[in-house]
This record gives C-alpha cells, structure tokens and sequence, in this order.
C-alpha cells in the first residue's frame, strides 16, 4: 500500500503543475487575442484542452488508486469462494439417491436468490452496448444504467451563466468547461469522472455541454462563432437577479424565455 500512496503523491505533484501550466496559458491568451495572433491563440486554446484532458486521465487514476483495496479484498473473497467451490467437489460424492434432490434445491434456491441480479446485469450491458454503437448515450439510457452519484444537467446552468459573465459575457468553450472545473470541481462525486460515449469523456463534460445546448435552446447563451460562447441579454438578466427562475424550471421549460 506504500506504493499507492507514494503514486498518488506523484500524481498530485502532476495535477499542480499542469494546474498550475493551465493558469498560465489562459493568462496568455487575452494578451494573444488582443494582439491580433490568432494562430498562437488557437496553439494555446488547443494546449488548454489537451492539458484538461490529461487532468481528467490523472483524476480516474487517483479514483482507482483509492479503490483498490476494495477491489483486493474482494479478489481475496471470491479466491476463498473458489477454493471451497473445488474442494467440495473433491470431497466424496453422496449416492444418487441422495444427489439427485439436493441438486433440485440448490438449483431452485440459486435461481429464486439471483433472477433480479442477474436480469438487471443484462439490463446494464444492453445499455452499454446500445451506447457505444450510437457514441454518447442518451438521457434515457443514463436513467435506466447503473447508476454512481454525479450532479445532473441542471446543476450545470448557473455555473456557466457565471463562468460566462466573469469572463465580460463571452468565452471559448474549452476555457468555459476549465472554469466550471474550477468553480464547482471539487463537489464532483464519482459517477461525475465516468468515461462516457465513443470519444471517452468525462461525464461531467459531456452533461456541461449538455446544460449549454439547453440554454442555448431557451435564448440565454448563443455561439458568436465556432467554439465562443456568449450571454445573451436575457442571460444576463437571469445570472444579475432581474428575472429569476430556479434549475429546475429552466430544466422544465420547452420555448426561449423572454423579457416583459
């Protein structure tokens, strides 16, 4: 156990720096922008979100890291399962008057004990499969899978609605999704940092993204160009408290929501 911890304290050096690497490139850019380089903006926008990337990659290892004496101790029950599995079948077999009801009623118990378990395991790899062949599975299939403790769709909204006005209302998408990481990263919860969908991405990306197609669809975000994002006015006037509406409502509501 001494070289897990050791590896994760290597791990947390790396999360600094590129942390720390990340802050740096987004200082830069502005500067960038403003003198007219767009080519060594796109580098650095490029760098950011391959960095964040590799910070999403070290997250899942650090996250497998604390589970693996679980995952010992239960590789170390199911040995024992095995191994008196094989030495009963060593042991002397009874006479077949007395074999043949006692294989009905394991058989019957096994049955009765593992149907449910067994049928929601299929459940989930019907699910599974169904999501790789159609690439990032749909809400639905998020319900019906097995499911780990991570934030929904609705608890995405405000945050991009601030990210966005502290950043005068407009931003690129990479530098969106870092300052959502930033803002509300560390009350992830495990299902949050799943690899989901063809392209492997964090859950947590892939329902952000979700949350900013729905306020685009509602009038509270729009694409100035490919991969800006920006307030609109009557974003703005949700994330300032002139209008108010809760996440829940905006996770409700099917038409763009206007100002009286």
């Amino acid at each position: 156990m001494s070289n897990t911890k050791e590896i994760t304290l290597t791990i947390n050096e790396q999360v600094n720096q590129i942390n720390d690497r990340i802050i740096d490139l987004s200082e830069q850019l502005p500067q960038l922008l403003s003198a007219r380089k767009y080519s060594e903006a796109k580098l650095t926008v490029d760098s950011i979100y391959v960095l964040l990337n590799v910070l999403e990659k070290l997250s899942t290892i650090e996250n497998e890291l604390a589970r693996l004496p679980e995952l010992l101790s239960s590789l170390t029950q199911s040995t024992q399962d095995i191994i008196q599995l094989e030495s009963k079948e060593i042991s002397p077999k009874p006479s077949k008057i007395i074999k043949k009801p006692v294989k009905k009623v394991i058989v019957e118990k096994k049955s009765q004990e593992e149907l449910v378990a067994t049928q929601e395991k299929k459940s989930v790899k019907k699910v599974s499969k169904k999501s790789l062949r159609k690439g990032r599975p749909t809400k639905e299939e998020f319900e019906s899978a097995e499911r780990l403790p991570r934030h929904e769709q609705k608890d995405f909204y405000f945050p991009i609605l601030e990210v966005l006005q502290e950043n005068n209302g407009r931003q690129t998408g990479a530098l969106t999704i870092l300052g959502i990481k930033n803002k509300i990263g560390d009350t992830f919860l495990a299902g949050d940092y799943e690899f989901i969908g063809s392209n492997k991405a964090p859950r947590w990306q892939v329902v952000a993204r979700w949350a900013q197609n729905k306020l685009k669809q509602l009038g509270l975000v729009t694409s100035l160009e490919r991969g800006i994002w920006a307030l609109t006015d009557t974003g703005k006037a949700l994330v300032n408290g002139k209008i108010q509406f809760t996440p829940e409502q905006i996770d409700k509501m099917k038409v763009p929501i206007t100002i009286s």
